[in-house]
């Protein structure tokens, strides 16, 4: 049975979020609808003229049981990052540019995704494209994931990361990031693991990033991605070559250097610094 989320277009559209490098594992299926896993939940979500829906295709799977409505409700809602209202987004923009954007763009949103599945995820984009993230992303969940059927997987728990070999996912095409994933989530399990990562969402965005660093693989525009996809802190603004090419336009002569740059559009950008990324980001791959 499809569930409403009750968001008109300019809320929330599918076709602009989940293809556009928030995340890679979501799939346009041949009747236009999308499919993913949150959590053991296979999902199919598709848009309609006035709201988007979804519906779980595997809710008989002995792993979904115990899961209520309200709680599967809650974690659609949750990645579609619902919570946040358009209009304060909009209100916040003092750049006219950003303004013109959201209304070409609408729909667009900041996700928020399962934070163990967006590190390991962004590990695997670094010196990379999205095609061959994907098909990382799958070798990681066929070598480690729980079968959910259909050829869907849901993400490896932690531990079962710190257990891969590096020369098994050397083979299946990871290259230097092989080391690096087993690596990382041994650190993350020492730190204490998944509620470790809940916790840095409590602290200032400068500290988070200085944790996540520290994590194997995790350089600063890797952090940021996390900080902006997976744990809250939606005046983030990750810089790569798409972001870089536009913050002439923003930035001072003068200022340089990943984290000054950075700074300079985070004041600029104001509350909403990453939904702003977003839209700028969304503008380059466009063109």
């Amino acid at each position: 049975m499809w569930k409403d989320l009750k968001v008109p277009p300019e809320t929330l559209r599918l076709s602009m979020v989940l293809p556009t490098g928030q995340l890679f594992t979501w799939k346009e299926t041949k009747s236009g609808t999308w499919m993913g896993v949150i959590r053991s939940l296979i999902v199919e979500c598709k848009e309609t003229p006035t709201t988007t829906k979804y519906r779980i295709i595997n809710l008989d799977n002995p792993l979904n049981n115990k899961l209520s409505e309200e709680f599967i409700h809650s974690l659609v809602t949750h990645l579609f990052n619902l919570q946040v209202d358009t209009m304060h987004v909009i209100e916040s923009f003092k750049d006219d540019r950003l303004v013109k954007l959201h209304e070409k763009y609408k729909g667009l949103r900041v996700l928020q995704q399962d934070p163990v599945e967006c590190i390991f995820s962004f590990i695997c984009s670094a010196n990379n494209n999205i095609k061959r993230i994907t098909k990382m992303i799958q070798s990681l969940k066929e070598e480690a994931g729980i079968p959910l059927g259909n050829g869907w997987y849901q993400f490896p728990e932690l531990y079962k990361l710190a257990n891969l070999k590096t020369e098994t996912l050397r083979k299946l095409g990871f290259g230097f990031r092989a080391s690096r994933i087993p690596h990382a989530a041994k650190q993350i399990l020492d730190r204490g693991g998944v509620e470790w990562l809940h916790q840095l969402k409590k602290l200032p965005l400068e500290d988070c990033r200085n944790e996540l660093i520290q994590l194997s693989g995790v350089g600063p525009k890797i952090a940021d991605c996390i900080c902006l996809y997976s744990l809250g802190f939606i005046n983030c603004v990750p810089l790569d070559v798409h972001i870089l090419r536009v913050s002439s336009k923003y930035v001072p002569k003068g200022i340089n250097g990943y984290n000054n740059i950075q700074k300079q559009l985070e004041k600029r950008f104001g509350p909403y610094a990453g939904w702003a990324q977003c839209l700028l980001y969304l503008e380059q791959i466009s063109k």
